[in-house]
């Protein structure tokens, strides 16, 4: 939890139906979500972007905005800033009651205040009271990563939308942003092959160790993925910065079989899972679904008194996830008592596609 100067609190977690990275105003529509810029460099395999969101409460009367923020597991999210009608509100650290009550005390006498959560499943919330009539808010975010390895090329993806993370199709169109603007360079130690960006629309410059993208239109697509291809197999980065330096090495490990992963996920849907317990099951689910690597194949089973087949063996890829991501939210505790040996027997017999190693995941309390 944190807290933002002598009357803001923040707590870290948007809203607009949880389709859009971007926020909804709970009480007021009449909020205007002027621009997103997303800048970026990424140095080998080190990623780092900065983030501006601008919106306007065009209304005549102070409202407030519950703010979804997307985020990954693989993003380390720092140094947020609030500009709210040209002040600088900077996040402090608190305890989360503390937090709490003093967003509560503080919007009860008038202050502009500002509290945000870290609510799971890849969401950051930020509640915002009393934005202002007429008066423009800016959220300033810093966000890192380091973009993951694959054979001779490093990719990482970068979430657009809220709903990107529910396996919901939508797009940031949809609600009339005015200015969209994302850029980034790579810039490597390693000769490039390929780099590319799955958007369209989009400007690049590639040259021998440097690319460059650049987007002026609103994306279509609920998320960024850019990939980088080099010429040589054998992989090592250095990134250096105010005197610290992290190295990066893949060794290659020769071993007769080379296989990719079959990822078997059986889920307690037992009576004794209701409430509280499924739901954490769901969530555990979705983290895992969002960390699969590419290439691999995977599938969903429920068990109880009997069992259930919600995923056949199937190869990992973007709508496959979606699918996936709807058919975990309808997953109940519905199915009795609790018999593994059946389920566990059968994913155990399954013959495993030729080339692939099977894990299996027990999800249960």
């Amino acid at each position: 939890m944190f807290t933002c100067g002598k009357f803001f609190a923040l707590t870290l977690s948007l809203h607009f139906s949880k389709e859009i990275l971007g926020f909804v105003d709970s009480n007021n529509r009449d909020i205007e979500f002027t621009s997103i810029r997303m800048e970026g460099v990424q140095y080998n395999n080190y990623a780092s972007y900065n983030i501006t969101q601008v919106f306007t409460n065009t209304s005549n009367n102070a409202s407030d905005i519950s703010y979804y923020f997307p985020n990954d597991s693989e993003y380390c999210s720092y140094d947020c800033l609030f500009i709210v009608d040209g002040k600088k509100i900077k996040p402090q650290l608190r305890s989360k009651e503390e937090a709490k009550k003093e967003y509560n005390e503080a919007k009860q006498q008038g202050h502009h205040v500002i509290h945000g959560e870290m609510i799971g499943n890849g969401l950051n919330r930020f509640n915002l009271g009393n934005l202002p009539a007429k008066k423009v808010a800016e959220v300033h975010l810093k966000v890192s990563l380091l973009a993951d390895l694959d054979k001779n090329s490093l990719f990482y993806k970068i979430p657009l939308t809220v709903a990107y993370q529910s396996g919901v199709k939508t797009s940031l169109s949809s609600i009339g942003i005015k200015d969209f603007k994302f850029s980034t360079k790579i810039i490597t130690n390693h000769d490039i092959k390929e780099a590319t960006i799955n958007v369209k629309n989009c400007k690049s410059v590639i040259e021998t160790r440097t690319a460059f993208f650049e987007l002026s239109s609103i994306p279509t697509e609920d998320c960024i993925i850019i990939k980088t291809v080099f010429s040589e197999d054998n992989l090592n980065f250095a990134v250096s910065s105010d005197n610290y330096i992290a190295i990066s090495t893949y060794p290659n490990f020769e071993s007769k079989d080379k296989t990719n992963s079959e990822f078997y996920f059986l889920v307690d849907q037992s009576g004794s899972m209701a409430g509280s317990r499924i739901t954490k099951a769901k969530e555990a689910l979705k983290f895992f679904l969002q960390s699969l690597p590419v290439g691999c194949r995977y599938a969903i089973y429920g068990f109880g008194s009997n069992y259930v087949t919600h995923i056949p063996p199937s190869d990992y890829n973007n709508e496959t996830f979606k699918y996936s991501m709807k058919v975990v939210e309808r997953i109940k505790a519905v199915l009795g008592g609790t018999e593994i040996y059946q389920p566990l027997e059968y994913i155990i017999n399954t013959k495993s596609k030729e080339g692939y190693a099977k894990q299996v995941f027990v999800l249960t309390d």
